[in-house]
């Protein structure tokens, strides 16, 4: 929770703005009830209290609030609020999150959602990622489904055409008909389903530890979405910054020196500014310099996510927020594996913060 609070008043603080700027040129938008019918051809940031996007969006949507309606076109969708359906939704990938969460009638590539009660119906083309307290499927999947909840329930309409893998721990117990209060710990398949293969592969669960692989999910979709939404903000407010990152050298030797930079300011800033807070007409620029550590610390990973992506993705990708979002996502799962996680973090953050270091002095001196 205090890191969900201090990602907010970083947000805040840092890009205030920025938000103003984004809201004079109508890409984000924010009130009690929001309604988007109009094209957009940027990446566009909702949030309300009732959102309903009807529209084509010609990049990234982000959405939030308590109730969303979402039958908009975008390139990728990042929703999460209490009750969120998707009807008539078209996406590449779509990453949602909330408490009843239901997609209907909508052509995606990917799914990744989690909620309390998910409700699949539409079209699928490749992957489901699912987690939640009762997953129902009624949905046209074109590869596999990977459901983690212990309570799991296959409608009639539902085609899978891949595999449909649950925890170990719940029992195939299908009957001739659906049901719509399914019992804790079964998977049904309605006999009119069709399933190509299933299988008991993802961990088993007991009640605790569904919620915990549920908080992981929630968790990590809202520290994803949070850093990206920072992430493509700054980019769009601070370009030439950016730029100078983006010119800033691929070899070997630039890395390495840069990282260690980066750890020289990890290790030296706070005992320079606790050092000046003790000089006592330093009190107040020592605050400042041990807020702007906290803020590179935690905004470490931006710089490395663009210059990374800059130097690999380029050829391949063309538009830099969609660069962004890629290359920041795939450092989040990077960072999730098991034992070397840690170790690529901590990389991560005092290459971010040499980074930072460099691409700053440049700026001002520039």
């Amino acid at each position: 929770m205090k890191k969900k609070i201090l990602l907010y008043v970083l947000l805040m603080v840092l890009l205030f703005p920025c938000v103003i700027k984004a809201e004079e040129n109508n890409i984000l938008i924010a009130g009690n009830n929001v309604e988007e019918t109009k094209e957009k051809d940027a990446t566009t940031f909702y949030a309300g209290e009732n959102v309903f996007l009807k529209t084509k969006i010609n990049g990234i949507n982000f959405a939030a609030g308590s109730k969303l309606t979402i039958s908009s076109n975008q390139d990728y969708l990042f929703a999460a609020g209490e009750t969120v359906e998707l009807n008539g939704a078209t996406t590449k990938d779509a990453f949602v999150a909330g408490n009843n969460v239901t997609v209907r009638d909508s052509n995606i590539r990917d799914l990744y959602i989690a909620g309390n009660n998910v409700n699949i119906v539409g079209n699928i083309e490749r992957n489901v990622y699912a987690a939640g307290e009762q997953i129902t499927i009624n949905a046209n999947i074109g590869n596999d489904v990977y459901a983690a909840s212990q309570k799991i329930l296959v409608g009639e309409n539902a085609v899978i055409n891949g595999t449909l893998n649950y925890p170990k721990n719940i029992k195939d117990d299908s009957e001739n008909k659906s049901i719509e209060d399914v019992p804790e710990g079964k998977l049904i398949i309605d006999s009119r389903a069709e399933v190509k293969n299933k299988k008991a592969s993802l961990p088993a669960e007991s009640g605790k530890a569904k919620k915990t692989l549920l908080d992981k999910i929630s968790s990590f979709l809202f520290r994803f979405i949070s850093m990206l939404l920072i992430a493509l903000v700054s980019l769009r407010c601070f370009k030439g910054l950016f730029k100078k990152l983006e010119k800033s050298d691929k070899d070997p030797s630039y890395i390495l020196s840069t990282s260690f930079i980066g750890l020289l300011v990890l290790i030296a800033l706070p005992i320079l500014s606790i050092f000046v807070m003790l000089t006592g007409f330093g009190l107040g620029l020592g605050i400042l310099a041990l807020v702007f550590y906290i803020i590179m610390i935690c905004l470490s990973i931006i710089p490395v996510a663009y210059y990374l992506g800059k130097w690999l993705l380029k050829g391949y990708i063309e538009n830099d927020y969609l660069i962004m979002t890629v290359s920041l996502f795939v450092l989040y799962v990077v960072k999730l594996i098991p034992s070397i996680g840690s170790l690529l973090g901590f990389i991560i953050l005092i290459f971010g913060l040499g980074l930072f270091f460099r691409s700053s002095k440049e700026y001002i001196e520039k």
